[in-house]
Protein backbone atom coordinates (compact mmCIF):
# COMPACT_ATOMS: atom_id res chain seq x y z
CA UNK A 1 0.00 0.00 0.00
CA UNK A 2 1.55 3.61 -0.68
CA UNK A 3 0.48 6.52 1.66
CA UNK A 4 0.64 10.20 0.26
CA UNK A 5 -1.38 12.58 -0.14
CA UNK A 6 -3.18 12.89 -4.15
CA UNK A 7 -5.52 15.25 -5.88
CA UNK A 8 -7.06 13.38 -8.56
CA UNK A 9 -9.04 14.84 -11.62
CA UNK A 10 -12.26 14.22 -10.08
CA UNK A 11 -10.84 17.02 -6.66
CA UNK A 12 -11.61 13.98 -4.52
CA UNK A 13 -8.48 14.19 -2.47
CA UNK A 14 -6.71 10.91 -1.32
CA UNK A 15 -4.18 9.32 0.72
CA UNK A 16 -4.25 5.56 0.55
CA UNK A 17 -3.60 3.49 -3.18
CA UNK A 18 -3.41 -0.31 -3.66
CA UNK A 19 -2.30 -1.57 -6.68
CA UNK A 20 -5.62 -3.87 -7.28
CA UNK A 21 -4.37 -5.33 -10.50
CA UNK A 22 -1.19 -6.03 -12.85
CA UNK A 23 -1.44 -7.14 -16.68
CA UNK A 24 1.33 -7.63 -19.07
CA UNK A 25 1.88 -9.26 -22.43
CA UNK A 26 4.59 -10.89 -24.42
CA UNK A 27 7.25 -9.75 -24.54
CA UNK A 28 6.59 -8.83 -20.96
CA UNK A 29 8.79 -5.44 -20.48
CA UNK A 30 5.74 -3.58 -19.99
CA UNK A 31 3.05 -3.81 -17.57
CA UNK A 32 -0.51 -1.87 -16.68
CA UNK A 33 -0.73 -1.25 -13.26
CA UNK A 34 -4.40 -0.10 -11.87
CA UNK A 35 -4.08 1.66 -9.06
CA UNK A 36 -6.91 2.31 -6.93
CA UNK A 37 -7.42 5.29 -4.39
CA UNK A 38 -8.74 5.74 -1.34
CA UNK A 39 -9.22 9.08 0.78
CA UNK A 40 -7.52 7.46 4.09
CA UNK A 41 -6.66 4.27 5.80
CA UNK A 42 -9.91 4.32 7.95
CA UNK A 43 -11.84 4.87 4.75
CA UNK A 44 -10.63 1.84 2.86
CA UNK A 45 -10.52 -0.24 6.48
CA UNK A 46 -13.78 0.52 6.93
CA UNK A 47 -14.91 -1.03 3.45
CA UNK A 48 -15.47 2.29 1.83
CA UNK A 49 -15.24 2.28 -2.28
CA UNK A 50 -12.61 3.61 -3.82
CA UNK A 51 -12.48 7.35 -5.12
CA UNK A 52 -10.38 7.18 -7.93
CA UNK A 53 -8.70 4.79 -10.42
CA UNK A 54 -5.98 5.04 -13.22
CA UNK A 55 -3.79 2.58 -14.96
CA UNK A 56 0.29 3.48 -15.08
CA UNK A 57 2.90 1.53 -17.77
CA UNK A 58 5.82 0.16 -15.46
CA UNK A 59 8.33 -1.50 -17.05
CA UNK A 60 9.22 -4.90 -16.01
CA UNK A 61 12.30 -6.09 -18.12
CA UNK A 62 14.48 -5.61 -14.55
CA UNK A 63 11.29 -7.05 -12.24
CA UNK A 64 12.13 -8.76 -9.31
CA UNK A 65 10.36 -11.98 -8.38
CA UNK A 66 8.15 -10.06 -5.89
CA UNK A 67 6.38 -8.57 -9.01
CA UNK A 68 3.35 -6.69 -6.87
CA UNK A 69 6.69 -5.19 -4.15
CA UNK A 70 8.41 -4.09 -7.57
CA UNK A 71 5.64 -2.80 -8.80
CA UNK A 72 4.96 -0.26 -5.34
CA UNK A 73 8.27 0.46 -5.26
CA UNK A 74 8.96 1.65 -8.91
CA UNK A 75 5.43 3.65 -8.46
CA UNK A 76 7.07 5.97 -5.65
CA UNK A 77 10.01 6.06 -7.26
CA UNK A 78 11.01 9.79 -8.32
CA UNK A 79 11.84 8.31 -11.83
CA UNK A 80 8.00 7.14 -12.53
CA UNK A 81 6.49 10.17 -13.14
CA UNK A 82 3.21 9.22 -11.18
CA UNK A 83 1.37 10.95 -8.41
CA UNK A 84 2.75 8.21 -6.01
CA UNK A 85 6.50 9.43 -6.14
CA UNK A 86 7.74 9.90 -2.62
CA UNK A 87 5.22 8.57 -1.19
CA UNK A 88 5.99 6.04 1.44
CA UNK A 89 5.13 2.03 1.32
CA UNK A 90 3.04 0.74 4.37
CA UNK A 91 1.42 -3.10 5.47
CA UNK A 92 -1.83 -3.60 4.07
CA UNK A 93 -4.06 -3.89 7.47
CA UNK A 94 -6.58 -5.87 5.69
CA UNK A 95 -4.86 -8.76 4.35
CA UNK A 96 -6.03 -11.65 5.16
CA UNK A 97 -4.28 -15.17 4.70
CA UNK A 98 -7.06 -16.05 1.91
CA UNK A 99 -6.37 -11.85 -0.08
CA UNK A 100 -2.98 -13.12 0.58
CA UNK A 101 -3.06 -16.23 -1.38
CA UNK A 102 -4.77 -15.12 -4.14
CA UNK A 103 -1.98 -12.03 -4.71
CA UNK A 104 0.85 -14.56 -4.41
CA UNK A 105 -1.18 -17.13 -7.21
CA UNK A 106 -1.64 -13.81 -9.58
CA UNK A 107 2.20 -13.58 -9.24
CA UNK A 108 2.76 -16.87 -10.24
CA UNK A 109 0.56 -17.03 -13.08
CA UNK A 110 1.95 -13.72 -14.54
CA UNK A 111 5.17 -15.68 -13.79
CA UNK A 112 4.14 -18.66 -15.70
CA UNK A 113 2.94 -16.62 -18.64
CA UNK A 114 6.38 -15.10 -19.24
CA UNK A 115 8.06 -18.55 -18.94
CA UNK A 116 6.30 -19.57 -21.88
CA UNK A 117 7.41 -16.17 -23.98
CA UNK A 118 10.37 -17.20 -23.44
CA UNK A 119 12.22 -18.44 -26.32
CA UNK A 120 13.34 -22.13 -26.78
CA UNK A 121 16.21 -24.16 -28.13
CA UNK A 122 15.98 -27.41 -30.20
CA UNK A 123 18.89 -29.01 -31.78
CA UNK A 124 21.02 -25.88 -31.48
CA UNK A 125 18.60 -23.67 -32.85
CA UNK A 126 16.75 -20.81 -30.73
CA UNK A 127 13.17 -20.24 -31.44
CA UNK A 128 10.77 -17.40 -30.56
CA UNK A 129 8.05 -19.58 -28.64
CA UNK A 130 5.00 -18.70 -31.15
CA UNK A 131 3.13 -21.60 -30.49
CA UNK A 132 0.29 -21.04 -32.92
CA UNK A 133 3.10 -20.86 -35.73
CA UNK A 134 5.35 -24.19 -34.72
CA UNK A 135 2.11 -25.91 -33.93
CA UNK A 136 0.82 -25.44 -36.83
CA UNK A 137 4.32 -26.61 -39.32
CA UNK A 138 4.44 -29.26 -36.93
CA UNK A 139 0.68 -30.81 -38.12
CA UNK A 140 2.09 -29.96 -41.35
CA UNK A 141 5.33 -32.08 -41.09
CA UNK A 142 3.86 -34.80 -39.45
CA UNK A 143 1.21 -35.23 -41.83
CA UNK A 144 3.37 -34.83 -45.24
CA UNK A 145 5.93 -37.32 -43.42
CA UNK A 146 2.32 -39.96 -43.19
CA UNK A 147 1.18 -39.00 -46.06
CA UNK A 148 4.94 -40.35 -48.18
CA UNK A 149 5.19 -36.49 -48.91
CA UNK A 150 8.45 -34.14 -49.35
CA UNK A 151 8.16 -31.23 -46.60
CA UNK A 152 10.63 -28.19 -46.35
CA UNK A 153 9.74 -25.23 -43.94
CA UNK A 154 11.76 -22.22 -44.14
CA UNK A 155 11.35 -20.69 -40.82
CA UNK A 156 12.66 -17.73 -39.26
CA UNK A 157 14.87 -18.40 -35.87
CA UNK A 158 14.97 -16.02 -32.74
CA UNK A 159 17.63 -13.85 -34.19
CA UNK A 160 15.77 -13.02 -37.19
CA UNK A 161 17.62 -15.82 -39.56
CA UNK A 162 16.06 -17.86 -41.33
CA UNK A 163 16.33 -21.90 -41.79
CA UNK A 164 14.63 -25.18 -43.32
CA UNK A 165 13.35 -27.80 -42.00
CA UNK A 166 12.72 -31.47 -43.10
CA UNK A 167 9.87 -32.70 -41.67
CA UNK A 168 11.62 -34.48 -38.51
CA UNK A 169 13.43 -31.32 -37.50
CA UNK A 170 9.90 -29.56 -37.33
CA UNK A 171 8.18 -31.98 -35.73
CA UNK A 172 11.28 -32.43 -32.66
CA UNK A 173 10.71 -28.26 -32.81
CA UNK A 174 7.09 -28.91 -32.09
CA UNK A 175 7.43 -31.89 -29.49
CA UNK A 176 10.21 -29.79 -27.45
CA UNK A 177 8.09 -26.61 -27.14
CA UNK A 178 5.30 -28.67 -25.96
CA UNK A 179 7.10 -30.43 -23.27
CA UNK A 180 9.24 -27.35 -22.25
CA UNK A 181 5.49 -25.83 -21.87
CA UNK A 182 3.84 -28.70 -20.11
CA UNK A 183 6.85 -28.20 -17.32
CA UNK A 184 5.95 -24.99 -17.26
CA UNK A 185 2.54 -25.72 -16.59
CA UNK A 186 3.02 -28.55 -14.21
CA UNK A 187 5.45 -26.42 -11.71
CA UNK A 188 2.43 -23.94 -12.03
CA UNK A 189 -0.11 -25.85 -10.45
CA UNK A 190 2.29 -27.77 -8.35
CA UNK A 191 3.00 -23.63 -7.02
CA UNK A 192 -0.83 -23.32 -6.63
CA UNK A 193 -1.31 -26.48 -4.93
CA UNK A 194 1.37 -25.01 -2.04
CA UNK A 195 -0.41 -21.80 -1.88
CA UNK A 196 -3.60 -23.35 -1.13
CA UNK A 197 -2.66 -26.17 1.16
CA UNK A 198 -1.51 -23.33 3.65
CA UNK A 199 -3.99 -22.69 6.21
CA UNK A 200 -4.28 -21.57 10.03
CA UNK A 201 -3.94 -24.13 12.96
CA UNK A 202 -3.10 -24.42 16.44
CA UNK A 203 0.59 -24.22 15.99
CA UNK A 204 0.04 -21.87 13.08
CA UNK A 205 -1.09 -18.54 13.22
CA UNK A 206 -2.80 -16.71 10.46
CA UNK A 207 0.02 -13.65 10.05
CA UNK A 208 2.72 -17.37 9.97
CA UNK A 209 0.55 -18.52 7.33
CA UNK A 210 0.54 -15.44 5.35
CA UNK A 211 4.12 -15.59 5.40
CA UNK A 212 4.53 -19.25 4.23
CA UNK A 213 2.21 -18.37 1.46
CA UNK A 214 4.11 -14.89 0.88
CA UNK A 215 7.77 -16.72 0.38
CA UNK A 216 6.37 -19.02 -2.36
CA UNK A 217 7.89 -17.74 -5.61
CA UNK A 218 9.03 -19.47 -8.70
CA UNK A 219 11.69 -21.88 -8.73
CA UNK A 220 15.18 -20.51 -10.11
Amino acid sequence: MIVIDYTPPNHAPTTFHRVKQLTSFPPFTMGTAEVVSFASEAAYLAGASHTWAERYQVPLSDMAPQVQDHVENWLIGAASGTPFAGGILVIDQMQTLENAKERVWSRVKFQRDAKLAEPFSSAGLKFDANVQNITGAAVAAFMSQSAGLPYAEEFTLFDNSVVTLDANQMIAVGLTLANRNSQIYTTARMLRDQIYAINTSETVSEAEAITLVAAITWPA
